[in-house]
């Protein structure tokens, strides 16, 4: 959290997996970092979670603070792809 401002971790599922995910955590500018969610299953299904922790991105950016990493920019620090079922 020290870093925040500089970080936001992303949370990116792929099409087939119906969720919901809200950040609940904020840096000292208000804008989300990522280490905290809420997340909602939607309905059943299987597919892949990618965490991106992403490095100076532009949290100003359209979307970005709403977890879409498109138009984030900056750098990827870490990329891990997990396997995923909601039952």
């Amino acid at each position: 959290k020290a870093e925040g401002d500089e970080r936001q971790v992303f949370y990116l599922f792929d099409n087939s997996l119906s969720v919901s995910l809200e950040y609940t955590d904020k840096d000292v500018n208000g804008k989300p970092i990522g280490l905290s969610a809420d997340l909602e299953t939607l309905q059943p299904g299987s597919g892949e979670l990618t965490v991106v922790l992403r490095h100076q991105p532009d949290k100003n950016a359209s979307g970005v603070s709403d977890g879409l990493i498109n138009n984030a920019g900056g750098e990827t620090d870490v990329e891990a792809v997990f396997p995923l079922t909601i039952q």
